[in-house]
């Protein structure tokens, strides 16, 4: 095997293996039954994928180094390296948001409202990349509270192919900025959301196919089936947090100087599927998946091919300085 493959392999595909690994169980009976973890599980997962791929990519030293000093260590500290400390939190946090909201009988919403805010907001005050000013981190927020809406709400039933396209963008404009790391950590995690839902597609056909039959066994009505979208909001949360802070961070450091709006429009690349919702006709919403995974596919293609048209037209930038890769990367 090249030492590119086992690269990709290492960076991009285990992470994403072991994503759909941790994530199966929780598609599963018992534990699709149990409300924190059916909620939990996903957001998980898919976290993980990002914090393997980092930890693969720059060792556990990268995560450690960001809170205490490590003995002998003179590798630099780079603010860059808080995206996977990011996700480590997320998909610790998407614990604690499922176990609020699996203990609250009234207020679930609120919960759900309350853990939004508060990650946005975490996220603009203690993710800072050069360049940080108050209007980049209220834009880190307002990304953010965006992105978990598209993904909870008006992605919701399509959330993982959502997750596959903004992740897969987000690695294509970090690779096109020359921000090769940062790319593969968002190929794994795009990878990761897409084996995650085949996997729960599969399991959610068998659950019709059993209700099904059971329907015609028994007679009455048609047990409910299981739902290949992830419960609740830890994953959506998670989701959005991330490819907020992704964007952000790709965008500071892109060597290139790709625009911030081909950044912001990968990660509100969501809420294609409400336009999808609004233009369609009423006699057509049963297939509402079908149609948002279409508005999804197109609205990625168009702004591939817009960055294209960009690319085409603008100017190779000026190659950066010694001092401004120290400025950019270290600190």
């Amino acid at each position: 095997m090249s030492e590119i493959a086992q690269y990709i392999l290492s960076v991009v595909v285990i992470p994403a293996a072991v994503a759909a690994v941790v994530a199966l169980p929780f598609a599963l009976r018992p534990l699709r039954d149990v409300r924190v973890a059916a909620e939990a599980g996903v957001a998980c997962a898919l976290m993980a994928a990002f914090v393997v791929s980092f930890t693969n990519e720059l060792g556990w030293n990268a995560v450690v180094r960001q809170f205490v000093e490590i003995p002998g260590d003179d590798a630099p500290f780079e603010r860059w390296h808080r995206v996977g400390t990011t996700a480590l939190f997320l998909g610790a946090a998407a614990w604690g948001v499922a176990f609020l909201r699996g203990g609250a009988v009234r207020s679930r919403a609120a919960v759900g409202v309350a853990a939004a805010l508060l990650a946005a907001i975490a996220a603009a005050v203690l993710v800072r990349f050069p360049g940080a000013s108050l209007p980049s981190q209220l834009t880190l927020a307002a990304l953010a509270i965006g992105s978990m809406l598209g993904f909870a709400s008006v992605a919701r039933r399509v959330m993982l192919w959502a997750g596959w396209l903004v992740f897969g963008l987000l690695a294509f404009l970090s690779g096109e900025g020359g921000f090769a790391s940062l790319a593969v950590m968002c190929g794994a995690t795009s990878a990761a959301c897409f084996f995650v839902g085949v996997a729960r597609a599969i399991v959610a056909l068998g659950a019709e196919i059993s209700a099904a039959a059971k329907r015609d066994a028994e007679g009455g009505e048609r047990p409910p089936a299981f739902d290949a979208a992830p419960r609740g909001v830890a994953a959506p949360i998670a989701l959005g947090t991330l490819a907020a802070v992704v964007a952000v961070c790709g965008h500071s450091y892109n060597a290139t100087e790709i625009p911030a709006g081909f950044w912001h429009a990968a990660v509100l690349l969501p809420f294609l599927v409400l336009v999808a919702d609004i233009a369609v006709r009423p006699s057509v919403m049963r297939h509402r998946r079908i149609l948002g995974f279409s508005a999804l596919l197109l609205g990625a293609a168009v702004l591939v091919a817009g960055y294209a048209v960009w690319r085409a037209q603008a100017t190779d930038p000026a190659p950066s300085t010694d001092r401004e890769l120290l400025d950019m990367y270290g600190g």
